[in-house]
C-alpha cells in the first residue's frame, strides 16, 4: 500500500513539477509581422512603378485605371505600415529605423496622391514630374529599408546562434533519454522470470518520463523560435524527477534480483 501511494505521489509530482521547477525562457527574434508589413509596401511600390511605366498614353483609360488601382493598393499598405506598432523591446537602432521608414512611407503616400491627381487630369507633364519625385522617394525608402534590415540582422544573428546551440542541447538530451528508454524496454522484455520482467518493465516505463520531458521541451522551443519568438517551458520536472524515479526503480530491481539469485 505504501509503495502504491509512493508511486501515485511520484506520478502526480511529475505532472505538477514543471509548474514548480520549470523554467520559462523567451526564444526571441524580430517580429515577423514587422517584416511582413514592410514587404507589403516594397511590393506595392514595385507594382505601382510597373503600372506607371506601362502607360503608353495618359489618355488610355485602361492603363491609367490600372495605375490608379495599384496606387490605391500601395496606399493601403502604407496605411497599414503607419498604423502598425513595431516591436519596442529590441533596441534603439531598430526603433529609430522603423520610425524613419514610417516617415518615408508618408512621403510615398503624398507622391501617390499627386500622381493620381495628374493622371486623372491627364496632365502628362505634372505626372512625369511627380513620378520622378516618387522614384527619388522610393530610393530613399529602399536605402532606409536596407538600414532597417541591417539592424534586424545584427539583432537576429547572435540570437540565432544561441538558439541553434540551445536546440542542439535539447536534441542531444532527447537522444540520450530516448536511447535509455529503448534500451530499458529491450532489457525488460528479455527477462525470463515473470516477476523480474514486471520489475524491469516498471524501470522501462519510468524511463519514459525524462524522454517525454525532453521531447516536449525541444518541440516547444522549436515552435517558439520558428514562429519568430515566444515563451517556452523547460520541463525540469519530468526530466529530473523522472530520472530519480528511474534510478530508484533500478535499485528496487537490483534488490529483488539478489533475492531471486539466492533462492
Amino acid at each position: 500500500m505504501t509503495k502504491r501511494i509512493l508511486k501515485i505521489t511520484l506520478a502526480l509530482f511529475a505532472f505538477i513539477a514543471p509548474l514548480l521547477v520549470g523554467q520559462f525562457i523567451y526564444a526571441d527574434y524580430v517580429n515577423d509581422t514587422d517584416i511582413t508589413v514592410l514587404n507589403a509596401v516594397t511590393d506595392g511600390t514595385t507594382k505601382y512603378i510597373d503600372t506607371l511605366n506601362q502607360i503608353s498614353d495618359i489618355s488610355n483609360t485602361a492603363e491609367v485605371d490600372a495605375a490608379l488601382d495599384a496606387g490605391h493598393s500601395l496606399q493601403s499598405a502604407i496605411t497599414d505600415l503607419n498604423n502598425h506598432d513595431f516591436v519596442s523591446n529590441i533596441n534603439n537602432d531598430y526603433t529609430n529605423a522603423a520610425t524613419t521608414l514610417k516617415q518615408d512611407a508618408t512621403s510615398l503616400n503624398s507622391d501617390v496622391n499627386q500622381i493620381d491627381i495628374a493622371l486623372q487630369r491627364q496632365d502628362a507633364d505634372t505626372s512625369n514630374s511627380e513620378i520622378a519625385t516618387l522614384n527619388n522617394d522610393i530610393q530613399t525608402f529602399g536605402t532606409d529599408y536596407q538600414t532597417f534590415n541591417s539592424t534586424v540582422d545584427t539583432y537576429n544573428k547572435p540570437i540565432e546562434a544561441s538558439n541553434n546551440s540551445t536546440v542542439a542541447g535539447y536534441i542531444g538530451l532527447f537522444v540520450i533519454t530516448g536511447s535509455i528508454s529503448i534500451v530499458s524496454f529491450v532489457w525488460a522484455v528479455k527477462a525470463k522470470n515473470l516477476s523480474l520482467r514486471k520489475l524491469r518493465m516498471n524501470v522501462a516505463k519510468l524511463s519514459l518520463w525524462p524522454s517525454i520531458g525532453s521531447a516536449v521541451t525541444m518541440v516547444w522551443f522549436l515552435a517558439a523560435a520558428n514562429s519568430g519568438g515566444g515563451t517556452y517551458l523547460i520541463f525540469w520536472g519530468p526530466i529530473i524527477f523522472g530520472f530519480i524515479a528511474y534510478i530508484s526503480a533500478i535499485s528496487q530491481y537490483s534488490k529483488a534480483k539478489k533475492v531471486y539469485d539466492k533462492a
